[in-house]
Order: structure tokens, then sequence, then C-alpha cells
């Protein structure tokens, strides 16, 4: 059973190069606000004013706040652009609500009144992790403690619009609370997916034969053993093949040019983003999201290019054209070889 407000809850905190330990800390508090029919949306204009706790109001937030404005600005011009000239270029919230199935990746925490729209592979593990202490579902004493499977599976409670909350409820929450996206280089997060769904021995059964099945019409050598990177793109690309989670473009998990996220997350620059975010919703003084290494990045990513047809390459600017330019991302290295 959920448990509403825990009386104690314990996270693993690394401090000053000291080995990890057990640290009490306790539920925090609301953002400051008026009831919830009048509380005012945290969009661009007023971000700076979100209640920040008060042992970091005297380090530098200006800098951060500046960028989180910068990339705003951007998502708003690029969707500007991208948009269909005929239709409205923002839609309203109402008229997502109404399809509901559409908000499947937003993760509620009521408690410290944020949004999470998650994007697998973008870190969504650790974050998963992370809500569930927040929103007060674990007491576990370290975030890895929670089994990444546990974390995923538990995501469809975590939803803003599950079964059997009202739709008003859902479009006051959009409204008012802290909204906020992670995101990643898009090829990137491709070879990531590649890697950790695909790749044997690493790979998982049940995507790993859909690609074969792929595969074998073009190589009749391939198994599950020999999946290679260039099929599992051709896979992910050909408009006959299932969509999936793992590499559907972030328009189409997040809705960025309908829904005004109050802070963008970048994989490039998590801990500062993360940090700063956590005690932008006053979560709790010790909990951090974890250090993580890259296992993927630019040198990597020339390597896996070199090998890729240009009708792929042509078909993946076309397919994840919005997420480069909505987010600021260098799609040239890919689209203009």
């Amino acid at each position: 059973m959920r448990r509403q407000h825990p009386a104690r809850v314990f996270i693993t905190a690394q401090l000053d190069g000291e080995s990890s330990l057990p640290v009490e800390v306790k539920p925090s508090g609301q953002l400051q606000s008026a009831d919830s029919e009048t509380f005012q949306s945290t969009t661009l204009g007023n971000i700076s004013r979100l209640t920040a706790s008060s042992d970091l109001l005297n380090q530098d937030w200006d800098a951060w706040h500046e960028e989180q404005a910068r990339r705003k600005r951007r998502i708003n011009e690029a969707c500007m652009k991208i948009t269909d000239p005929k239709k409205p270029s923002r839609y309203k919230y109402r008229n997502l609500v109404m399809r509901r199935k559409t908000l499947d990746h937003l993760l509620v925490d009521d408690i410290h009144r944020a949004i999470y729209c998650y994007i697998p592979k973008a870190g969504c593990s650790n974050w998963k992790r992370l809500w569930m202490i927040l929103r007060g579902d674990s007491n576990v004493t370290n975030i890895f403690d929670i089994k990444s499977s546990r974390a995923h599976a538990y995501g469809p409670k975590m939803r803003l619009a599950r079964n059997g909350v009202k739709t008003k409820d859902v479009l006051r929450k959009l409204l008012n609370y802290t909204k906020f996206i992670v995101v990643r280089e898009p090829m990137e997060r491709l070879i990531s997916a590649y890697l950790n769904k695909i790749q044997y021995p690493n790979g998982q059964p049940i995507f790993q034969r859909r690609v074969l099945e792929y595969a074998k019409k073009r190589r009749q050598s391939a198994n599950l053993t020999n999946l290679e990177w260039p099929e599992f793109l051709g896979y992910i690309l050909d408009p006959l093949s299932p969509k999936n989670e793992h590499w559907l473009p972030f328009d189409t998990l997040c809705h960025p040019c309908v829904i005004d996220y109050d802070v963008i997350i970048k994989f490039e620059s998590m801990q500062e983003d993360a940090e700063r975010l956590l005690r932008l919703i006053k979560g709790p003084q010790y909990i951090h999201f974890p250090a993580q290494a890259k296992k993927v990045d630019s040198s990597v990513t020339k390597s896996y290019i070199e090998n890729v047809s240009p009708t792929h390459i042509q078909s993946f600017c076309k397919t994840y054209s919005k997420d480069f330019e909505v987010f600021e991302y260098d799609q040239s290295k890919y689209c203009e070889r």
C-alpha cells in the first residue's frame, strides 16, 4: 500500500568525498502557493520566483536561471518554426488532457508539486527510483536498493493521468506544478538503446527477436548473438516496425511544443541541472541524483555512424529533426555528411 507521508526516510548521501552514509531526512513542504485554483503557473516569466532551499540561496543561481530561460526561448522559437501555420502554435492543455494516453510519460509527485516527463535512455531508471523516494513510496537507504525493474513496473502508479484521476485534476496540476523534462543527444540515445536492448549478451530477447526478424530479411546469417547496429537502426526507422518508447522521439513522448516545461534538464549537464531542480522543488537536502558514467559520447557516436547507409541517415534526420531543433542539438554532423 502506498504511504502518503512516511515518518522516516533514509537515503545514502555522499559528503565531501567521504564514504556513503545513511542519513535521515524528513518530507519537505510544498512550494509556496495560493489555493489550488488560483496558483500561478511556473512558466518562463516566473521561474526565478520559485522557492529554493534556504541553504542554496547564497549560491549563484543566476547563470543557471539564465541558461534555463535561454533553453525555453529556444523551444518556443523552434516550435513556432516547425508547427503547421494552419494550426495554433501552442495547443491548450485541455485538448491534450482529453487524449490521456498521450500523457503516459508524465509522472507526478504531489508532495513537491512536480511533474517529470521521462524519456527512456536519458537517465530515467534513476529518476524513477528517485521519484519513488520523493513521493514517499519507498524508504530505502540507497536508491540502488530499488531495482530498475521495480522502478519501471511502478511507473504507471506514478502517472499524472493514471486511471481514476479526474480530468480537471490533471489539468490543474499541469497548470500549477513545476514541470521538467530530461533530454539527451538523439543519436547517442539510440546507440545507448542498441547497447542495452539489442547487443549480445546484454540485450533483451523481446527486443532482439523483433530486430532479428527484420535483419533476417536482409542477412540470412543474422542471429540473436550478432545483430548489428545498422540493422537495429533500420528496424526502428522502418515505418512498419512497432513503435516503442525506448526510441520514439521526444516530441512524441513529452510534447514540448504543447507543454510549457519550467526546467529543461540535459543529459550532458545532468548533475547540476538535477541538483538545482531538486532544491527548486524543495526536495530533502540530502537527496541527490547519483553520478553516472557516460558510456556513449561523441567519439563513440562517430564510430557507429560510419557504417550507416545514407538512406538510413536521411530517414534518421527526418524522424528526429524536431528533437534536434527544439533542444538545440547539432544534427549537421549526421545530416550534412
